[in-house]
């Protein structure tokens, strides 16, 4: 792959994995039932009632979703935004909410993703707009194929989980990994703030040379380069 170096990109020594948990109880995601009788992770705020409508109409008619139309907005493959609308809008995920508990549902609703989604549907995206779209496609392609490689989407071990409790709910923070051994799917995943994988250094990770190069054109190559590193450093 152009730019890596020839290096392993998960070259770091001296992180074990987490001991052995026994499988967590999985729960049922926490929001309310939807038209469809689907469930979230969690339940929608307010300011996101129209972005679960419009994950709901998704789900109810994926086609609605023209990824052949997107793809001509944006310059993105149509099979990597086929892959991504059934990742994130399509389909369930085991996903820790804290310690040693699970919930399965669909991706919580997010406001901001609904409007970048129905902008790319809508007109060409250019400047921040595209930015923010190359970015929230390349996070979630990234995290699907590491989902599918057996990599948790966040791992469950208690010592990754810090506890609050407010006037209104308590429940925990899932706290940033400081170790690859550590680090989920989510984690490991493109960075959706601020595009790559610089991130990698928070992990004790060398951070590889790699770059995505513009509208995701390399991104299969990017993608089978980390799922070998992946393979290497059994991050499963």
């Amino acid at each position: 792959m152009p730019g890596n170096g020839g290096g392993d990109a998960l070259g770091h020594t001296g992180d074990e994995p987490l001991p052995h948990e026994p499988e967590s109880p999985t729960l049922p995601g926490g929001s309310e039932p939807r038209p469809d009788g689907a469930r979230y992770i969690e339940e929608p705020d307010e300011l996101a009632a129209s972005a679960a409508r419009f994950y709901d109409e998704i789900r109810a008619n994926p086609d609605s979703l023209d990824v052949w139309a997107i793809s001509d907005n944006t310059g993105i493959s149509p099979d990597v935004l086929a892959r991504v609308r059934d990742h994130f809008f399509l389909t369930e995920h085991a996903v820790a909410e804290g310690p040693g508990v699970l919930r399965q549902g669909y991706f919580t609703p997010r406001k901001d993703i609904a409007d970048i989604v129905q902008a790319a549907s809508d007109h060409a995206l250019v400047g921040d707009e595209a930015i923010k779209f190359e970015r929230f496609i390349a996070h979630e392609y990234v995290e699907s194929h590491l989902l599918e490689a057996g990599v948790p989407y966040v791992r469950d071990h208690p010592d990754l989980w810090e506890p609050y409790t407010n006037e209104n709910e308590s429940g925990y923070y899932h706290l940033w990994p400081e170790r690859a051994a550590d680090a989920g799917a989510h984690d490991l995943a493109a960075s959706e703030r601020r595009g790559g994988f610089n991130h990698w250094a928070g992990f004790g990770l060398d951070v590889p040379m790699v770059q995505l190069s513009p509208n995701l054109a390399n991104i299969d190559e990017v993608m089978a380069a980390l799922l070998r590193s992946c393979a290497r450093r059994e991050l499963s």
